[in-house]
């Protein structure tokens, strides 16, 4: 198991960290340090961001390793991967949600050596994008702790008057409207998508690979529209600088899942919007109502 898609996820960073230094080193030169102080303080910066990477390797990797050393001691080889907040067993079957603090590239790989080292081993791995949405009945729904990070409970917040306005960032991208487009997934398809990966994994599967998504983009203030056609309710915004990081556009080909686990979205864009709003206005302080 290696964990080079891990370093190769670093790059960006060392590359910055690369640059600060030879800025450093001409401010330090140009203000008269000698070679040898320069050369001191570059090692002890060198030696700092190399603990820091390695220690951060070591930590995600010991997640990981641990929830694989439980599943074998319970003699049950079966793993379903996918990313979201903390890992937990569900019921009988072994079903590990792995730790999104770990980037997911290199997880995957780790599984995926293990699984060909290991043949026993059953691993699906489930690749999903924005799930959104509520249960129907209004009594689930998303209740981020403080501000959202995420669109929808975002804009539900604003639409219930706990928040001034949505914050844009960016529209100027190479999309329709210049904002960012992604593929959304309402949270009940994700639930039974991952009942069908379930049941293919009792196959003895071996490794899989599935994206879970509806397969068309959506962008920011596509949302918007839709979220305000589907509730009545207008959701201010401003539009504000780009994010680091951002790309325009990222929606998923979901052909696999349909093809091999029968799985296929049946929520559209409004019945998302419809039944995020339903949660939030009936709740709007969460689970604390």
């Amino acid at each position: 198991m290696n964990g080079k898609a891990y370093w190769k996820q670093q790059l960006p960073l060392l590359f910055l960290h690369f640059l600060c230094m030879i800025v450093l080193t001409l401010f330090l030169r140009v203000s008269g340090n000698s070679f040898d102080s320069i050369a001191l303080i570059l090692t002890v910066w060198l030696v700092v961001l190399a603990g820091y990477l390695w220690k951060s390797y070591r930590d995600r990797k010991a997640i990981l390793d641990e929830l694989l050393r439980i599943a074998e001691q319970l003699d049950e080889r079966y793993l379903i991967a996918e990313v979201i907040d903390k890992p937990e067993r569900a019921d009988d079957q072994v079903y590990y949600q792995i730790l999104k603090m770990a980037g997911k590239s290199m997880l995957e790989q780790i599984l995926a050596d293990m699984q060909k080292a290991d043949p026993e081993w059953n691993v699906i791995l489930l690749r999903y994008f924005n799930p959104i949405g509520a249960h129907k009945s209004g009594t689930m729904g998303e209740n981020p702790n403080g501000i959202p990070n995420n669109l929808m409970p975002y804009i539900t917040q604003v639409a219930v008057g706990k928040l001034k306005e949505l914050g844009v960032f960016g529209n100027d991208y190479d999309t329709p409207d210049g904002t960012g487009v992604r593929d959304y997934i309402h949270v009940v398809d994700l639930a039974a998508g991952h009942v069908k990966a379930l049941k293919k994994i009792e196959e003895k599967a071996g490794l899989c690979i599935y994206n879970l998504g509806t397969g068309i983009g959506y962008s920011v203030l596509d949302i918007v529209k839709n979220f305000e056609e589907a509730t009545g309710v207008k959701i201010p915004y401003v539009i504000k600088e780009r994010r680091a990081g951002d790309i325009a556009t990222c929606y998923s080909d979901a052909s696999k899942a349909k093809r091999e686990l029968g799985w296929e979205a049946q929520y559209g864009i409004k019945d998302m919007c419809a039944d995020s709003w339903r949660w939030q206005s009936n709740n709007p302080n969460g689970y604390e109502d």
